[in-house]
């Protein structure tokens, strides 16, 4: 990941990690690195190598989640791209992802695990999250993960899949 470390980016904050696949993850790119790059901007890591599909070339790897605008009490889309995605596979993907809605520093906040180990069974799926009227305006973070395993905290390791972090502002 490469939120700031507050969030649980580090090895040394047990970050968020993943044994990288070569299926399973989000959108066209992954990269690997042996611990976490936090930055302000939630992307130290996109002047690393990536890899899609076995072509390894610069660039950002947080490609996977898009949303639509975020506004206080309004409903936002957030669409998960899974290229990889096989139909009746054996290696199904589940999705977890958190926003920090109130700008405190973690996601355990009621409301802030905005998507729960739901399997992306298309290449693209759709969740309409509501924006909690509470939420604070200006920047925030938000942190996606894709596993085989359902169930994922904010920070630890996973057995293979992606963390993808970003940074967005609610208005």
């Amino acid at each position: 990941g490469d939120l700031p470390d507050v969030y649980g980016t580090t090895l040394a904050n047990s970050g968020a990690r993943h044994v990288v696949e070569p299926i399973l993850y989000l959108g066209d790119r992954v990269d690997a690195e042996g611990d976490g790059q936090p930055s302000v901007n939630a992307n130290g890591d996109d002047s690393n190598p990536t890899t899609s599909f076995g072509v390894t070339t610069p660039g950002d790897d947080e490609d996977g989640i898009s949303w639509s605008t975020l506004e206080l009490g309004q409903t936002a889309v957030f669409t998960a791209y899974f290229p990889a995605y096989i139909p009746n596979s054996d290696f199904p993907g589940y999705l977890n992802g958190w926003v920090d809605f109130n700008g405190d520093g973690d996601f355990t906040d009621t409301g802030e695990h905005i998507i729960s180990g739901t399997p992306l069974i298309t290449v693209t799926t759709a969740f309409s999250i509501p924006v909690p009227i509470t939420a604070t305006t200006g920047a925030l973070y938000m942190r996606f993960r894709l596993s085989t395993l359902q169930t994922l905290a904010t920070t630890g390791d996973a057995p293979n899949g992606e963390v993808e972090d970003y940074a967005g502002q609610v208005i």
